[in-house]
């Protein structure tokens, strides 16, 4: 697949990204990466062909198959189904049983290992333990992962596109995904957040406002790169202002030589030494000269201007949230959280079964296990979003919960939710931290849902940490989810200088990493 100067229009005519050129030969393996909103999945339709671009030309040659990001599992379809092999396979066990019509026998022909063939498919993606005639429906988000890439290993693509495969995924499902693509047979595109998948192409797409940037290697070689063109741009920007200093320096010479000839002239004017119209022609010149000498420093100057805001222009990055750290901080062995025979179940399926945990003083928690084990109704139950069925749990400090999808309302702004997040917090002080976390004047009032996902991020850390009375224990459930890779190094920034207690769900072994993790706690279903 190519791409020659492509550009796609949204739906009031501005670009959402234009001047697109590349290719992807065979066996290819390519990572999109690019802020969230910057146009990756739309891309990843183009190349699809399930969209046409505004401008330029796609050129395809072979089958493309897309897995797009959170691609709801169709309703009452079981994994035969799904397949295209429904039809034929209920002929089998029709055959099987004795059963059988004329048309069942027709329509199977030859194919009387389909059933094995299927087992052995699905034993290929890690479902071997599951019917082929289970239901889409009751599959995990993991589960339904692995049914598409089966799908897609019979459909046999030249290029496989895969829009955040790895959003809900536990860790056994990323570690499959990673030795799966490692092991892919065609050319791969990947679009994802992902840090650990992101070491396995041989190709960094950036996707900017102005283009397409290219980057040889995987996401380390991409990042030591960007780093080398982020100091150059920031070394750009101090020479440009040196420069603009130096303009205003030369301007303000020159406007004073102007001012003291012009002082001179008024004083032998004054005197009458010389006759007035040798006074006037001189007079004449001199105003010339210093408008044309005006015109010549204000020139450099706004050169010299224009420079800056071209360099600034090419350094990159977003400003740390920033909070009173002291203000969060709770001291070594301080009561935190104490749990004590926690019960919770939904109908006969149990959860947590008298569950313990004591948190003392600044301790960072890593709830592990994997998906449907408990981990988000656990921090649910702490935060008092739900209640228990039985048992004790007693929080001695202020919570603030960080959510995997929050609903903010439609129309709720951040200065909003901060008004209302804590009684006294004054406008001007609200203003002012969303400012400093990069959510200056329009921004502060803009609803949630026009903003990115980092910019919510940064407005949910601001409610949480710069509110008085900030959180000393706080919980994030998969907070890698959904947001794109400037914003979750922003928020792993943060956390570094937070101080209070921290419990937390993550998937994302990089993320974990970083935490600096005090214990693990690992839930397990019964």
């Amino acid at each position: 697949v190519a791409g020659d100067t492509l550009a796609y229009l949204l739906p009031d005519g501005t670009d959402l990204f234009s001047n697109i050129t590349f290719s992807i030969g065979p066996r290819q393996r390519v990572a999109l990466v690019g802020h969230n909103g910057s146009g990756k999945s739309s891309l990843a339709r183009l190349l699809a062909e399930k969209s046409v671009p505004s401008r330029g030309q796609l050129t395809v040659h072979g089958q493309i198959s897309l897995l797009a990001q959170d691609a709801a599992p169709p309703r009452d379809l079981r994994i035969v189904d799904y397949l295209q092999v429904g039809t034929k396979f209920d002929a089998l066990t029709r055959s099987n049983a004795g059963t059988a019509t004329a048309d069942d026998l027709s329509l199977i022909a030859d194919d009387w290992v389909l059933e094995d063939a299927l087992h052995r498919g699905l034993q290929k993606v890690g479902l071997g333990h599951m019917s082929p005639t289970h239901l889409i429906t009751n599959l995990s988000g993991g589960e339904w992962l692995r049914v598409q890439i089966l799908g897609v290993q019979q459909s046999n693509p030249d290029l496989l596109i895969l829009d955040e495969p790895s959003n809900h995924l536990d860790q056994d499902g990323r570690a499959w995904l990673e030795s799966w693509l490692r092991d892919a047979p065609f050319a791969w595109l990947l679009i994802s957040h992902d840090r650990h998948l992101l070491a396995l192409p041989d190709q960094i797409w950036e996707l900017t406002p102005t283009g397409l940037d290219v980057y040889g290697g995987n996401y380390a070689h991409y990042l030591a790169e960007k780093t080398t063109h982020q100091q150059a741009a920031i070394t750009r920007v101090a020479h440009a202002k040196q420069a603009e200093r130096q303009a205003q320096r030369d301007q303000q010479v020159a406007r004073e030589r102007l001012e003291h000839r012009a002082a001179k002239g008024r004083r032998e004017r004054s005197k009458g030494s010389q006759p007035k119209i040798v006074l006037d022609g001189r007079m004449a010149r001199s105003q010339h000269t210093a408008s044309r000498l005006t015109q010549i420093k204000h020139a450099r100057l706004s050169a010299a201007q224009d420079r800056v805001v071209t360099a600034q222009s090419q350094v990159k990055g977003t400003p740390p949230v920033q909070f009173d750290a002291g203000a969060s901080e709770v001291h070594s062995h301080q009561p935190v959280l104490d749990i004590e025979g926690l019960c919770f179940g939904y109908g006969a399926r149990t959860l947590l079964n008298q569950f313990n945990l004591a948190v003392r003083g600044p301790q960072r928690l890593h709830l592990a296990g994997e998906n449907g084990s408990g981990k988000s109704t656990l921090l649910d139950l702490i935060a008092g979003r739900k209640m228990p069925n039985k048992g004790t749990m007693t929080c001695t400090v202020p919570i603030g919960y960080l959510l995997q999808r929050e609903d903010h309302g439609p129309e709720a702004t951040p200065l909003d939710r901060c008004l209302a997040y804590r009684p006294g917090w004054q406008e001007t002080d609200i203003r002012t931290s969303l400012a400093r976390a990069g959510l200056r004047r329009e921004k502060a009032v803009t609803a949630f849902d026009l903003l990115s996902a980092g910019e919510r991020l940064r407005a949910d850390l601001v409610r949480l940490l710069n509110c008085p009375e900030p959180a000393q224990l706080l919980l994030l459930d998969e907070p890698s989810n959904h947001l794109d890779i400037d914003a979750l190094e922003a928020l792993e920034a943060a956390l570094r200088t937070y101080r209070g207690a921290l419990i937390f769900t993550s998937h994302d072994p990089v993320f974990v990493e970083t935490m600096n993790v005090s214990e693990i706690v690992r839930l397990t279903q019964d």
